[in-house]
């Protein structure tokens, strides 16, 4: 926990706009836990909330996958002297341990919109195994970033995926192999992720 914020609310009011935002928006079996609250806030205030049932639209039609990646996704770029690629990876673990339900119907749904396959990392325990969904052909590449570009992230990860975008095109664009081309590359790759020192927040002024 060293490494993280706890964000925590109590009041009823600002419960109830919280359910009010994502009630009907959760694709995952983690719906158990607002049905929890939704249970919690009928009987200890008399109150009167429908649970809504996991949204089944079209991945690409609002900014759940966004949200997502903002927490599980990573953008990488591999540059050596005989390949410049970009890679996105989002894993999750297979099973939900409060329910023991599996993210496998969830995440082949993101597969099939992005056109790749669901990849796994099995470890001795299941529970702490983990499905993968890995991004590396140009023409899934394209359709993350047609989706990106329509629901930006809203978390840091969004400067790593801006300068991930930027590499991919100047491969789109046969740049990647020139001296100023591989230079764009070497600079984009060195302030991603945890080489990143500076964080700027302009993308967040338009919410």
């Amino acid at each position: 926990m060293g490494n993280s914020i706890e964000l925590r609310f109590t009041s009823k009011k600002t419960l109830c706009n919280i359910i009010q935002l994502i009630n009907g928006k959760f694709r995952t079996p983690k719906i158990e836990q607002l049905y929890k609250l939704i249970d919690w806030m009928n009987k200890n205030h008399s109150m009167n909330i429908n649970k809504l049932p996991l949204n089944d639209s079209s991945i690409f039609k609002d900014s759940w996958l966004s949200g997502f990646i903002d927490a599980d996704g990573s953008f990488y770029i591999r540059n050596s002297i005989k390949q410049i690629i970009c890679k996105f990876a989002l894993e999750q673990r297979m099973i939900y341990p409060k329910t023991n339900e599996s993210y496998n119907l969830i995440l082949n749904k993101i597969c099939l919109a992005l056109t790749v396959k669901l990849q796994t990392r099995i470890r001795l325990n299941i529970k702490n195994s983990y499905y993968i969904i890995r991004v590396e052909n140009q023409n899934s590449i394209k359709l993350l970033i047609k989706y990106l570009d329509t629901y930006p992230l809203l978390s840091s990860k969004q400067l790593d995926y801006l300068c991930w975008k930027i590499v991919f095109n100047e491969i789109i664009n046969k740049n990647h192999r020139t001296v100023e081309g591989r230079k764009i590359v070497y600079e984009q790759k060195s302030q991603m992720n945890a080489s990143r020192t500076s964080f700027n927040w302009d993308h967040l002024k338009k919410f």
